[in-house]
């Protein structure tokens, strides 16, 4: 009759037995187990309003409306009160056979800030429109970019991401003092812009006597 050999019938008698368990301390423990966690990668958070492209596609022209959503976040990112529309349209231009790509086109919105005049907080609802132009560089993360007259979006791959601009320059023509009547970024008079021969009237009576300003 022919046996048949299996591993354990090798082992010696001592291997078959299971082994106790071994116990360890509270602390030899707790250090086990931080050295057994590992911390989570970093992952940035969510664009307000991503719409990658391939600049290098055959598609010459993009469309960007943000949906209720969108505007809800872009909104508390740029600080107004309400984005009630944000529509975009893009041209992809391109100069010859691995030439320069341009992202030209304009953008449209409606916000609404609260005035910064009025003691109640009232709204001031506005229209934006503002042109996009950027130029994509395709470079390896080291490029050396020399030209501070044009707005530049980097790339590795020839994507980018279009909802990111369109926000991006949205951001910057919100008008930082709402109800003034000027988007120049320019605050309101104050006493210190009074003109020093402006006669200042004081009343007395607030004194508690007569004022004498000769």
């Amino acid at each position: 009759m022919r046996r048949v050999l299996t591993c354990c019938m090798l082992l010696p008698a001592c291997a078959l037995v299971a082994p106790r368990p071994r116990r360890c301390s509270a602390v030899t423990c707790a250090a086990k187990s931080k050295k057994k966690t590992k911390a989570a990668p970093f992952k940035p958070p969510p664009l307000e309003l991503s719409r990658p492209i391939d600049v290098f596609s055959r598609r010459d022209s993009h469309a960007v409306s943000a949906e209720a959503g969108e505007r809800a976040a872009i909104a508390l990112r740029i600080g107004v009160e309400e984005l009630r529309s944000l529509e975009a349209s893009v041209a992809v231009e391109r100069s010859g056979r691995g030439g320069d790509v341009t992202l030209r086109g304009e953008l449209s919105a409606t916000v609404a800030q609260k005035s910064v005049t009025a003691a109640t907080g009232d709204l001031v609802v506005s229209d934006v429109t503002a042109p996009i132009d950027f130029w994509v560089v395709v470079s390896d993360g080291e490029s050396d970019i020399d030209d501070d007259d044009r707005d530049v979006v980097e790339t590795t791959d020839g994507m980018v991401d279009l909802g990111e601009i369109v926000v991006q320059t949205l951001s910057l023509e919100v008008d930082p003092y709402p109800g003034t009547g000027t988007a120049s970024g320019e605050p309101v008079a104050s006493y210190g812009d009074l003109d020093d021969a402006q006669p200042i009237i004081v009343d007395d009576s607030l004194l508690g006597g007569d004022l004498d300003l000769s």
